[in-house]
């Protein structure tokens, strides 16, 4: 398990993912799907998924998949 602080509304931030991502694939030699699973408020959704896709975090290939999962919160 890995943590990775990341404030939603900083675009730089989101680099920091992508490096450990890189960093983890690269010490186990494997590719991995990728999916990011969003419980916060619907305001976020939007400004997450744009700094995911600026990092480079849901660019796909052939053998590897990236993926955006929005849970609704309750009461909206």
């Amino acid at each position: 398990t890995y943590y990775v602080k990341c404030p939603f509304d900083q675009p730089e931030s989101y680099l920091g993912l992508k490096n450990k991502i890189s960093e983890i694939e690269g010490v186990s030699g494997m590719t991995y799907n990728l999916l990011f699973y969003l419980a916060t408020s619907p305001e976020y959704f939007e400004v997450i998924s744009q700094n995911l896709k600026l990092a480079g975090l849901l660019d796909e290939t052939p053998t590897k998949k990236a993926k955006v999962v929005v849970e609704k919160p309750f009461g909206h």
